[in-house]
């Protein structure tokens, strides 16, 4: 009778570890408005979710919040759940990492972006002294999806190459073209069609973006290259 007593209690817990670890997964799925994840934040500390909201700025400083577009820059956004809000408790301030996400939610090479509603995946921690999300993972705007060429991949990805490396622009999108620039500026159709290997023999900046009719065009991709010296060093060197 004890050994059915106790293992009637170990199923009980088991199941219960079960349906606890459903709850959890279920809670990381699901959309968090920007106010519900402020109280997460306070509630639970860093926690990783994704947010939904309206881009409303650019964060300058702690509770400070801009929508001037000469005093923007590429490395955060501000949302909040009203595309009008001006509360500063009621906005969260979103670190941008660099990369794919950056290159398509900043507001400083996407000033449209300002009134856009978004999610972002990521992880609530503190930012600018605020409840904010960082490490952001994945974006998508209201709307995208099958109607939205998808961003150009690089291969390499940004970073430290040898000189006269051979780089690679991809998208997932069948039948779309690619484009891209060398020089800084925003790529669009009218610049440099892509149909064969990028060779970077300096110090680079990719910039591309992929289109095809019928569709949205991707969001602008950037890739940063920079030259490493992989030449051997010589014994008359090291001598002097």
């Amino acid at each position: 009778m004890a050994v059915k007593k106790l293992l009637s209690v170990f199923l009980s817990f088991i199941l219960l570890l079960s349906f606890t670890g459903t709850l959890v997964q279920a809670e990381e799925n699901t959309f968090m408005s920007v106010e519900k994840a402020i109280q997460v934040f306070k509630q639970q500390g860093k926690t990783k979710g994704t947010v939904e909201g309206y881009i409303v700025g650019y964060t300058q400083s702690p509770s400070k919040y801009t929508k001037d577009p000469a005093k923007f820059d590429d490395t955060n956004v501000a949302i909040a759940d009203s595309p009008n809000e001006t509360n500063p408790d009621k906005i969260m301030p979103v670190q941008l990492p660099k990369g794919d996400v950056r290159a398509a939610v900043n507001v400083k090479d996407h000033p449209e972006n300002i009134g856009k509603k978004v999610s972002l995946t990521g992880t609530l921690e503190l930012y600018f002294s605020s409840p904010g999300l960082k490490s952001v993972t994945a974006h998508k705007f209201q709307g995208e999806g099958q109607n939205r060429v998808s961003d150009v991949v690089a291969s390499p990805g940004s970073g430290e190459v040898a000189k006269g490396t051979a780089v690679t622009l991809t998208t997932n999108t069948e039948g779309a073209t690619i484009y891209y620039t060398l020089d800084g500026s925003n790529p669009t159709n009218k610049s440099v069609r892509y149909n064969g290997q990028i060779i970077v023999n300096e110090n680079s900046v990719i910039k591309a973006i992929a289109e095809k009719e019928g569709l949205t065009s991707s969001a602008i991709s950037t890739f940063s290259f920079i030259i490493v010296n992989n030449e051997p060093v010589r014994i008359h060197d090291i001598q002097g």
